[in-house]
């Protein structure tokens, strides 16, 4: 077994000040990504981290990606685009923030945002492009990333509902 992530305290002290929100096998290792507090810290603030792990020499690497002092980012999304590349995700300050990092945790370029937010819905390769969508009472958004130029970003929202005219039925009017 590996940590790739140590976590200071007593076994059983549930409070880790972490989560995990993806796991991915790259041709060198292994990739974990982290939203965490600074663990062994009284900081309640939780930043972006990628955990890299090499299959040969089993030692953990943590990259630190993000720095923030006000409020804490969510648990990240880790999408595999080939055994070399993968596209991290998480929400902060009202955005959508994204980079592409290498099989090794780097990250390749910068930091990039969109106005938009995450769910529950993992996003997916399709067609070139990074996919997900948001379901917000009878909307639902698509967002969308190109996988050729990260900065291509586009969202598509549809309003659903009931549509309905009275229609009367023997003498009776059914809505």
């Amino acid at each position: 077994t590996v940590d790739m992530l140590t976590i200071p305290g007593t076994v059983g002290a549930n409070y880790t000040g972490c989560s995990v929100g993806g796991f991915e096998i790259t041709s060198s290792g292994y990739l974990a990504a982290i939203s965490s507090i600074k663990q062994g810290s009284s900081s309640e603030i939780r930043n972006i981290y990628l955990s890299y792990c090499d299959k040969n020499s089993s030692l953990p690497e943590l990259k630190q990606i993000t720095y923030y002092t006000t409020q804490s980012a969510s648990t990240p999304q880790l999408v595999k685009i080939n055994n070399n590349s993968f596209i991290l995700l998480w929400y902060w300050d009202g955005k959508v923030h994204y980079c592409e990092a290498d099989a090794k945790g780097n990250i390749i370029g910068g930091i990039m945002s969109l106005e938009g937010v995450l769910s529950d819905c993992h996003p997916v390769v399709y067609s070139g492009r990074l996919v997900w969508y948001v379901w917000d009472n009878s909307e639902v958004t698509f967002f969308s990333i190109s996988l050729s130029d990260l900065s291509s970003v586009s969202s598509n929202t549809y309003v659903f509902g009931h549509s309905y005219a009275p229609v009367s039925v023997n003498g009776t009017t059914v809505r």
